[in-house]
């Protein structure tokens, strides 16, 4: 369960009175039945970068500005690790006993990216440029989305929130139950802290999922509406073309049942004179699907362009109704009388 927290600026003036408000808000919720973790930060996956700040690696050799590493950097309390879900890959968190000392938690991908296959526990970085306070390494942390679910994980940095008091920040929790199910009781202890703090909409991070993915899933769902219009079409198209096909073959169809030709032979010329054309064109079809599937490759998530039980079922559907329509006619061609065919010239 997430939602957002502003705290009023003409009431927490002070940056200790924020640091408390947070803290009494997480021990009163951490002590609620079904909560398992609760947790703040300035920043939920998936949302906007708001805190990015050039990386400066204490001891490596000075380059300039531009080619150094930049990293979102997000306060957050020492519960937010288990209750979003990251795992500690190394060290540990910090936690309220650190106090100010200056320390971080940094993410897997940046660990690599500043200190390639080294230990980078103990080591030391600057958010800025030289002159920047030293933040010691204590411990790495799994990647997570940055703002877009669609991109790779950005280098990432988690700070002690205690040491910045920050007015407004995310909150966390995690449940054993349904998480919508605790919201009354999660909002009640938010007000039993300070019942004038506005408590906006809970959503569970299902739904913060769900809602960084809405225009890409309303153009998907454009392209996916075409897109069976399309097969549609075809489906209607194939039946249509063959089945007149058949029906203009009626007089030979006749000839050839007066000079012996069995029923089951005449579905099986119809069906083979039907389905040879159809075949060519799915290879065809097939072919220029999988050169222009490249084209909508940025539309999709954890999808191949090229997957294989799309382009498996697609041209089995398309074959299907080629069958139809050449097996319908075929058996109604081979019901016809040989004198009634004959007589249509």
């Amino acid at each position: 369960l997430t939602v957002t927290l502003g705290l009023p600026e003409a009431r927490y003036t002070e940056p200790a009175a924020r640091t408390a408000f947070f803290k009494r808000t997480l021990e009163q919720i951490q002590s609620l039945p079904g909560v398992l973790r609760a947790g703040v930060a300035t920043g939920l996956p998936l949302a906007p970068e708001g805190n990015v700040s050039i990386v400066t690696v204490e001891g490596a050799p000075r380059v300039p500005l531009v080619e150094r590493p930049i990293a979102s950097f997000r306060r957050v309390s020492p519960a937010y690790f288990a209750a979003i879900g990251i795992p500690l890959r190394e060290g540990r968190i910090f936690d309220y006993g650190d106090g100010e000392e200056r320390v971080v938690v940094i993410s897997e991908k940046m660990a690599s990216r500043l200190w390639p296959g080294q230990d980078p526990i103990g080591r030391q970085i600057r958010r800025g440029d030289y002159d920047a306070p030293l933040l010691r390494v204590i411990g790495v942390a799994g990647d997570i989305r940055g703002d877009s679910i669609e991109k790779e994980p950005k280098l990432m940095a988690y700070l002690p929130y205690w040491q910045r008091h920050p007015p407004d920040m995310a909150l966390v929790v995690r449940t054993a139950t349904d998480p919508l199910a605790m919201a009354a009781a999660v909002r009640r202890e938010i007000w039993r802290v300070d019942e004038q703090v506005p408590v906006p909409e809970m959503k569970t991070m299902e739904r913060v999922v769900a809602d960084s993915l809405a225009q890409r899933r309303y153009q998907m769902l454009l392209v996916m509406l075409f897109a069976s219009t399309a097969l549609l079409l075809a489906c209607l198209g194939i039946y249509g073309v063959v089945s007149y096909t058949v029906e203009q073959r009626r007089h030979e169809i006749g000839i050839r049942l007066a000079l012996g030709a069995g029923a089951a032979e005449i579905r099986r010329w119809i069906l083979g004179e039907g389905l040879a054309p159809v075949a060519a064109g799915l290879a065809a079809g097939l072919v220029a699907a999988l050169l222009l599937a490249r084209l909508l490759g940025g539309l999709l998530y954890e999808v191949s362009a090229a997957d294989p039980l799309t382009f498996a079922a697609v041209p089995a559907l398309l074959a299907a109704v080629a069958l139809a329509a050449c097996y319908l006619p075929a058996r109604r061609a081979a019901r016809v009388d040989p004198m009634v065919a004959l007589r249509y010239e």
